[in-house]
């Protein structure tokens, strides 16, 4: 056996190894392999021609299977197996565009962003004298993928530009749908017409092909945050026929139908939150071995209560406690631990317990109920699902002694809530407290309080141009939070925790909503929010348009100021 065959039964090594997905082996073997036959041909120049090819043809073939298998690991999004088989192809396939955008997005998962700038560049080089239209819909997806949306949408809107009507799929008008809709994500919730641009082209692909199940789905998701209940019921309807629904397709199909005051169907699915595969609600204990109370008579039992999501949904459900007791023998309701000293003692009779402090398998009981499910159990409906009022007290000495503090004035007290938890996205609820300057202006008798915990340098900076008294350094807990709105004669609030709770204790309050609002606010078109009849609503004319919510509060404190 000659030299030259006896190296190339080593090529076999490196090849087995990438098949193991023993991928630093097989590039060291492979590279090694390489050597040894650069080294042969300094010894055997006669061979020179046949042991290029074996280089060129071993290259070749390592690369390509090294290359597929980056792909399917990007797939698989494992990031750091798809780098390490990249960074060894680009040193070949260095001018192969897909290869380079593939190690970008490998770049951006694995947060090395300074090198996936650096890549974008040279990316940008290697499309210079690129003439293939084609590529930018590729392109678009990386950048979809690298979270640099507004050049995901200018790829994809070039890329339809570049080519003929007649050759536009539904595909790509769905894609650029999506894109739309990722840029209203994207951009904080701050520019409606992503929404309606994102509709458009949804239905330019329905139009194309009706029987998609994903474009279908889209349209019926997306028409909720354009108000249009009327499109999306017609894309609900059409979704199910087309295909089973999957578990997040109902629970999306519950919200739709209680902003819809569709109780019925809402009450239907909406137990879908806690098994849908995308982000599903966790109970505060994930196995009960008691039964779920569905609404069956529960006279001699023992009912308990579990809280869930946010703050505002347990002042909310709390609500409800009064109704309970009148049905079973004995109510415990488990709270959050903020929420504790608030509840713990009240008139209602419901034994309310600390969350971080309680043992579930000691507690006796019979029966269980997620805080939320409550009006499915009690079948309310429009005309019943109030929860009423005055069912949470502030604590009296805690009111005297923030009177005596803050609130010892002959002004009309309004305390003001513009923004909620940080870590919540919901940022199309904040308000700019610049949008509160017309209450100053308005009036020389009003005095206004911040209510908000996390007060940003921007609003501290604006507080004090409103002449407004920041009471951040007092909210420490909910007890403090109700003292001070007892204080107040009127509450302001686009934050959910302290719209439900003023709701609760019974205070009057006017509720700030954007133009687009969650599900939860199924009627904001009459004179109280349903839930809470000492709530007013005042929605927006326009998304981010406070001014004009801003406006008609001003004359309802005109009027209230009358009586």
């Amino acid at each position: 056996m000659d030299n030259l065959l006896l190296i190339k039964t080593q090529e076999i090594v490196h090849l087995s190894l990438l098949e193991d997905e023993n991928i630093l082996d097989a590039i060291n073997t492979f590279e090694k392999y390489q050597s040894n036959l650069k080294s042969y041909i300094e010894s055997e120049k006669s061979l020179q021609n046949e042991i290029l090819d074996e280089i060129n043809s071993s290259v070749k073939i390592f690369i390509k299977k090294l290359n597929d298998l980056a792909n399917n690991y990007i797939k698989q999004e494992d990031y750091n197996k798809a780098a390490l088989c990249l960074s060894e192809v680009i040193h070949y396939w260095d001018k192969d565009v897909y290869c380079v955008m593939n190690y970008i997005i490998c770049l951006y998962k694995l947060g090395q962003f300074d090198i996936e700038d650096e890549f974008l560049e040279y990316l940008n080089t290697l499309l210079t004298n690129n003439s293939n239209c084609i590529i930018l819909k590729d392109l678009g997806k990386m950048y979809a993928r690298i979270n640099k949306i507004e050049k995901a949408v200018s790829c994809m809107e070039e890329y339809l530009k570049s080519i003929t009507e007649d050759k536009i799929t539904y595909e790509d008008y769905e894609i650029m749908g999506s894109y739309y809709n990722e840029l209203y994500v994207h951009n904080k919730y701050d520019d409606m017409q992503n929404v309606f641009d994102s509709i458009d082209y949804l239905l330019k692909a329905d139009d194309i092909n009706p029987t998609s199940t994903s474009t279908t789905k889209k349209i019926a998701i997306t028409s909720s945050l354009i108000n249009n209940c009327q499109l999306g019921k017609i894309y609900w309807d059409k979704l199910f026929k087309l295909t089973p629904p999957k578990k997040d397709d109902l629970f999306e199909y519950s919200t739709f139908c209680l902003k819809n005051k569709m109780f019925d169907e809402f009450y239907k699915y909406f137990d879908f939150r806690f098994t849908k595969e995308t982000k599903p609600l966790l109970l505060p204990y994930p196995k009960i071995e008691k039964p779920e109370w569905k609404g069956e008579d529960i006279f001699d039992k023992t009912l308990l209560v579990l809280y869930e999501q946010g703050f505002g949904d347990t002042f909310l459900t709390y609500g409800y406690s009064s109704r309970l007791t009148k049905l079973a023998k004995k109510v415990i309701f488990i709270v959050q631990d903020e929420i504790y000293p608030l509840l713990k003692n009240n008139e209602i009779g419901v034994e309310v317990l600390k969350y971080s402090i309680t043992n579930i398998d000691v507690i006796d009981f019979d029966c269980y109920i997620p805080s939320m499910s409550i009006p499915a159990a009690l079948k309310l409906d429009e005309s019943n699902i109030s929860v009423g009022s005055g069912y949470i007290k502030a604590d009296n000495k805690l009111v005297k002694e923030f009177k005596e503090k803050y609130f010892n004035n002959n002004k009309f007290k309004v305390g003001i809530a513009y923004s909620g938890d940080k870590k919540q996205p919901l940022i199309h609820r904040n308000i700019p407290v610049k949008e509160f300057l017309p209450l100053k202006e308005k009036f020389d008798n009003i005095e206004i309080y911040s209510l908000v915990k996390e007060v940003s340098d921007e609003n501290k900076k604006a507080l004090k141009t409103i002449n407004a008294i920041d009471l951040s350094n007092e909210l420490t807990d909910f007890s403090k939070t109700a003292a001070l709105i007892e204080n107040c004669d009127l509450i302001i609030s686009s934050d959910n925790g302290i719209l439900n709770l003023a709701g609760a204790m019974g205070k009057k309050t006017f509720g700030i909503f954007n133009w687009y609002y969650i599900f939860r606010w199924f009627d904001l078109t009459g004179e109280d929010v349903v839930w809470y009849k000492s709530v007013k609503p005042f929605v927006n004319t326009l998304m981010n348009d406070w001014q004009s919510s801003m406006t008609k509060v001003i004359e309802e404190i005109k009027n209230l100021q009358k009586i």
